[in-house]
């Protein structure tokens, strides 16, 4: 039991060399636990990977060379986690691992901003996973891994990025670009994950954006770090728009059918002239009308 622990004080130097890490690799060679044991951690707040976490306490058991965890808890950014977790205590690369994990309200924005220096979303956020995997290194870890994961993201926003229909109401601030710096609400992100071998398949991702929404299915390859993903992108009064996304996960490739883009920028222009055009096409409302048309398009209430 302790009331505070700093994990990364023990982190090894980002410039470890390559016989330190052969070192580290013998050292844990699997060796058989001479007996059964049974214990508790409880710890006060916790420090690990730059996270801030509080009231950890897990329940643990070593029973013929198996290692369980079950019940552990843990509170973090707002919100809970309760994990269980078992596997051979003796390690090494065949090393059987289960985990299971029911993460709620979580909020993402600090959370990413202590992992990462910046976060460009918001909101609570909620995860739930049945995992398994063989191993002890993170690349065969993620190399073996299969389960399922389902994941939901609310009332958060895309920081920094403005496109609620309260700035389009304003040709004026469409113009200037005042309120882009603020944020786009999201109502709900949702979605799911079936993992073979490494390999997350979607089908059903569903984010809501009032008054836009997209959904999505796809891959993402986790030892190899790419994806192949493909989004349909439904802005307000618009047709459909279909987004591939491949290549790095952190630098994909980003595709956008032309056609379909022109296609529905069409329609979205002329169903919104249709509704009013003698005040849109009026010689001195022209520049006025083309940007209340986008704003139409894209779900601004008329002003009236």
């Amino acid at each position: 039991k302790a009331d505070a622990v700093n994990l990364d004080r023990y982190s090894p130097p980002a410039g470890a060399s390559k016989k330190e890490e052969a070192a580290a690799k013998k050292a844990g060679k699997p060796v058989d636990v001479p007996a059964d044991v049974t214990g508790s951690v409880d710890i006060g707040r916790l420090t690990a990977s730059r996270l801030h976490m509080q009231n950890l306490s897990a329940r643990l058991s070593v029973k013929d060379n198996i290692l369980n965890v079950n019940p552990a808890s843990v509170s973090l950014y707002q919100g809970s986690v309760k994990a269980s977790l078992r596997t051979d205590a003796r390690g090494g690369p065949a090393a059987p691992l289960a985990v299971n994990v029911n993460a709620d309200g979580i909020q993402v924005e600090p959370l990413l901003k202590d992992m990462q220096g910046k976060s460009s979303i918001s909101g609570r956020a909620s995860l739930n996973a049945a995992l398994t995997a063989k191993g002890q290194e993170a690349k065969q870890i993620l190399g073996t891994l299969d389960g399922r994961a389902s994941f939901a993201l609310h009332k958060g926003a895309i920081l920094g990025v403005n496109l609620s229909p309260d700035l389009l109401q304003s040709p004026q601030k469409l113009l200037t670009g005042q309120g882009g710096q603020g944020g786009t609400p999201i109502e709900s992100v949702t979605g799911s994950f079936a993992i073979d071998n490494g390999v997350a398949s979607n089908k059903d991702l569903v984010a809501v954006i009032p008054p836009h929404r997209a959904t999505g299915q796809g891959w993402i390859n986790l030892p190899a770090e790419t994806l192949d993903y493909r989004l349909t992108m439904n802005f307000a009064k618009l047709a459909p728009v279909p987004v591939h996304l491949t290549g790095k996960l952190d630098s994909p490739d980003v595709a956008v059918d032309p056609t379909a883009l022109a296609a529905a920028l069409a329609k979205g222009v002329v169903e919104t002239i249709q509704k009013n055009p003698q005040e849109l096409l009026k010689p001195e409302n022209l520049g006025k009308g083309a940007l209340d048309a986008l704003g139409g398009i894209l779900g601004a209430p008329r002003k009236k």
